[in-house]
């Protein structure tokens, strides 16, 4: 009697932990960036779909030449580099925020950007 009142309690935990486990695994994010020299950049996370994310990244961006440069199940920024006439930018993924804000300065920096600067960042929760 008392094995079968402990399976019954471990099945109701379960059935209760595992969809909470099953949504956070589940979280997508999007980063959408301007080509040429614009200056749209748009960032989305913890969305349940990849078509969520990408639509919410996109309607942030703005612009006409807005497109999606990389999509995220972890952290994810975007840095610019700010000298005068510059289109030259960065991306980067990580688990942890710092990370990949390194990853974009450093990817900005590789391409020839002088002043590089993050201009967003986010992380699924």
């Amino acid at each position: 009697m008392l094995t079968t009142i402990r399976t019954l309690l471990v099945s109701i935990a379960l059935t209760m932990v595992l969809p909470i486990v099953e949504a956070q695994a589940e979280t997508h994010g999007a980063l959408a960036v301007e080509r040429g020299r614009g200056d749209g950049f748009g960032i989305s996370h913890s969305y349940r779909s990849r078509d969520g994310a990408r639509t919410r990244a996109l309607r942030e961006c703005g612009g006409r030449r807005c497109e999606i440069v990389l999509e995220f199940d972890r952290c994810a920024a975007y840095a610019d580099d700010q000298s005068r006439g510059s289109d030259i930018a960065g991306w980067g993924e990580h688990r942890s925020s710092r990370q990949a804000q390194e990853k974009a300065l450093r990817e900005c920096s590789e391409r020839g950007g002088r002043r590089c600067t993050v201009r967003i960042s986010a992380c699924n929760n």
